[in-house]
């Protein structure tokens, strides 16, 4: 009876889901066919960690660790050394065709995850369902290595709301924003 941050529903979930796994890939074992494959398991992102230090958000800021960070998984890759770094969603079929060994288009903007990993990345979103430019507001974050950026693009009014130190920072609750000796680190993440 510990008490504990986890949320007995995901957890219980994800723990359905191994189950299924685990019989499948039991069944593909005894068949003889699962050294021939190459299995990719991933997700969508989530709604919240159960130990997120914050209140949900609108959906337009939804962009904090707990809301964007998602499972890869890749089984009988050719592959094996994925590379540590900034991974975004063209990132997913970049290392599936990797593993199968079908190269990209050159006009593909995806990394592998055993090829490299991005400088930056952007997460960016007009809410639920709408992807009209023209008339909402775009919300993005922008993500590097060491700082995450949340913004609002209102018509031609770009206005920065958040600024996140992620190396000192992990569970992003410190909002450097106003801090003046940021201003550089805005600047140059506004340049990705």
């Amino acid at each position: 009876n510990r008490r504990s941050n986890r949320k007995f529903l995901y957890d219980s979930a994800a723990m359905y889901v191994d189950e299924k796994l685990g019989l499948l890939f039991s069944h593909l074992e005894k068949e003889g066919i699962l050294n021939k494959m190459t299995i990719l398991i991933t997700a969508d992102h989530g709604a919240q960690f159960a130990e997120s230090p914050r209140k949900k958000f609108g959906i337009g800021y939804r962009t904090h660790y707990e809301d964007i960070d998602i499972p890869l998984v890749l089984m009988s890759s050719k592959n094996d050394n994925p590379i540590a770094g900034l991974h975004d969603s063209m990132s997913i079929t970049a290392s599936y065709l990797d593993s199968l060994g079908i190269d990209l288009d050159k006009s593909y903007k995806g990394i592998s995850v055993f090829k490299g990993s991005k400088d930056a990345i952007i997460c960016e979103n007009c809410g639920r369902g709408n992807a009209d430019l023209k008339r909402r507001d775009i919300y993005f974050t922008v993500t590097s290595s060491r700082y995450k950026m949340m913004c609002l693009l209102s018509g031609s009014q770009l206005n920065i709301d958040q600024l996140y130190d992620i190396k000192n920072d992990v569970k992003e609750i410190n909002n450097l924003v106003n801090d003046r000796s940021y201003i550089k680190i805005i600047d140059e993440l506004q340049l990705f």
